[in-house]
């Protein structure tokens, strides 16, 4: 008897971790937002990029009726274009230091090792790492050279047709 009720006690306090860390996974990922226009909620997948009017069942179905979510701010025009030419200056930004990375830094090829070295002539500095700042892009993408090889790609296919 004592067996039985360890057991189902180890499986209730499993099935309240689960549901903890099953809830903290959903409100990092469901946001409760407000339409003024409806005055209602509507309820904002992150990672699916969908919207629903209804609340997710997962949220109606758990106990202790779990619609605690936090409601997201709903912006005024004036704030969400603040924070959208804030986003535009960042970008402008991260471009114009890439650019200015570019004019400094070189691209080399090491034939001992078959790979690529990046060297700064500013500060006279080597280093087999691309440079952070570049994120997915490279050397190529700012100094003309990717530019030339889209513009003859798009004449040879121009040619082909």
């Amino acid at each position: 008897m004592t067996a039985s009720c360890a057991v189902m006690f180890q499986c209730a306090w499993r099935q309240r971790v689960a549901v903890k860390l099953t809830t903290s996974i959903a409100l990092t990922v469901i946001e409760k937002i407000y339409d003024p226009r409806t005055e209602s909620f509507y309820y904002y997948n992150k990672r699916l990029d969908k919207s629903r009017w209804e609340i997710p069942s997962y949220f109606t179905k758990a106990k202790n009726g779990l619609s605690l979510l936090a409601v997201s701010p709903t912006y005024t025009d004036k704030q969400a274009a603040v924070m959208i030419e804030a986003s535009i200056r960042r970008r402008l930004a991260r471009v114009k230091a890439r650019k200015k990375l570019v004019e400094v830094t070189d691209k080399v090829y090491d034939e001992t090792t078959n790979s690529y070295y990046y060297y700064n002539r500013q500060t006279e500095m080597t280093s087999w790492d691309k440079p952070g700042i570049w994120g997915m892009e490279d050397v190529e993408d700012y100094n003309g050279e990717r530019d030339k090889e889209r513009k003859r790609a798009a004449s040879m296919n121009r040619k082909v047709s």
